[in-house]
């Protein structure tokens, strides 16, 4: 600045700069020094929005695990499961905000959300798909097409609800593997709920050789079904002629059970 001063001709540049590395970190010290003191004494308040944050979980996990409140509004298991997530989320952000303002940090909590805001857009477009799979899932709940344990049928998968997520659905197949299926994709597929009514009806194909007489392997064959403790009088079984073949008369039966008394593959 002197140099490029109007009417300066020489300048003699005294100036020396400190490289020693103690007056380098001292105004780094004195700044941790204070924030040291100013922690020790926001410490008490420290203490109690900790234990804010504490009571907001505990009681976020209580409220999540009360299924039998949710029950009383004639909502399924997988349906309350997922309201007290919900719930907890809430009750676990309000206790996060309590905090902040007990430590007098709305600033920063304002900033955090705006900031939040704008990655949320972002990663609402990346991440697409789990927010499809999260929509469907509250669809589910509130439609409420399947229960804890019954037997369904999607996309050709077959197996016994085990729970609804947020995200999926998980399966037990028939032969004891576990199966996550999307929420989009269920909300979009055919799906066949066998434990819906109680009523369900089964049957089977037996080859019979033409030299017998089909009227007597007919009333054999109602007779069989009708003996079984498991197989319903009302409606009854029945039998009709599937196929003729060179050698044999392929004939289907019928019959129906209670699946709430009788197991369904057991008496099939």
């Amino acid at each position: 600045l002197a140099k490029k001063t109007e009417g300066v001709v020489y300048v003699v540049n005294k100036i020396e700069e400190d490289v020693e590395v103690v007056s380098r970190i001292q105004p780094t010290l004195e700044k941790g020094r204070e924030l040291g003191t100013a922690a020790l004494r926001k410490l008490p308040l420290m203490g109690i929005a900790l234990v804010i944050l504490l009571v907001t979980w505990v009681l976020g996990s209580w409220v999540r695990n009360r299924r039998r409140f949710f029950s009383r509004f004639g909502m399924n298991e997988l349906a309350g499961d997922l309201l007290g997530r919900v719930f907890k989320l809430a009750i676990v952000c309000l206790g996060i905000f309590l905090a902040l303002e007990v430590l007098d940090a709305t600033s920063i909590a304002a900033a955090v959300l705006g900031v939040a805001g704008v990655v949320g857009i972002a990663l609402g477009f990346a991440f697409r798909n789990i927010v499809e799979n999260y929509l469907a899932g509250i669809l589910l709940s509130l439609r409420n097409p399947f229960s804890t344990g019954d037997a369904v049928e999607i996309e050709g998968f077959k197996g016994k609800i085990v729970r609804l997520t947020s995200r999926d659905t998980v399966l037990m197949t028939l032969d004891g593997n576990h199966l996550r299926i999307p929420n989009s994709r269920i909300m979009t597929s055919a799906l066949i709920n066998f434990s819906r009514n109680p009523l369900r009806r089964f049957d089977f194909s037996v080859g019979v050789s033409v030299e017998l007489d089909l009227v007597e392997v007919r009333q054999l064959g109602l007779d069989t079904l009708a003996s079984l403790k498991s197989v319903l009088d009302d409606p009854a079984p029945s039998v009709v002629i599937e196929a003729l073949g060179d050698s044999t008369v392929n004939m289907r039966f019928f019959a129906w059970i209670d699946q709430e008394e009788n197991d369904f593959l057991k008496t099939k």
